[in-house]
């Protein structure tokens, strides 16, 4: 009864840890999704608060993605979108958490420990558009496929509902850019 008892917890746990995974997993990018950005961000927020690490934000959105499914159609956008998660993944820390917002918005959360060499806009915007062009092995878009990232650092006087804000926005505003 007893080792009955335990494969049933066990197959539990399996199964909750495979629904927590499927709830928290963009299943396109298979990067973490919206509602893991928001667990993590209340978690490194306020590990950020606590130890006076530098928290950043780094919006990242597939340039001109209508456009891509307008010429080639909507498989070419996901094949897209695909191709920057992957990126994304690598470009960044283990411990960085890189999730897909939605649509062809990407946020990066990274943590930065004092005296590490901060991060530079074009830095990473370099990394990720190099990065792009070297996943595109089969150059299924010949070296047309950016991205655009831009990086929102705390500044210790705005609360996680302020910060958070200014990401809401940010996105917001490139998208009217676009």
């Amino acid at each position: 009864m007893e080792h009955t008892d335990q494969k049933h917890r066990s197959l539990a746990k399996k199964t909750h840890e495979l629904l927590m995974d499927m709830a928290n997993t963009d299943s396109l990018t298979g990067l973490g999704n919206r509602r893991l950005f928001e667990q993590e961000y209340e978690r490194m927020f306020n590990h950020a608060y606590r130890t006076g690490d530098t928290l950043h934000i780094i919006l990242t959105d597939v340039d001109k993605l209508k456009q891509i499914n307008t010429d080639f159609g909507r498989s070419y956008g996901d094949e897209a979108i695909k191709i920057v998660g992957k990126t994304l993944r690598k470009t960044f820390r283990d411990g960085d958490v890189a999730t897909r917002w939605g649509g062809d918005d990407f946020v990066v959360l990274a943590l930065e420990n004092q005296g590490v060499r901060p991060l530079v806009l074009h830095d990473i915007q370099d990394r990720i558009n190099s990065g792009i062009l070297n996943e595109d092995e089969n150059q299924i878009f010949s070296g047309r496929l950016t991205a655009t990232a831009s990086v929102i650092t705390w500044n210790m006087t705005d609360t996680k509902d302020e910060l958070f804000r200014k990401v809401d926005q940010a996105v917001t505003l490139k998208k009217k850019n676009e």
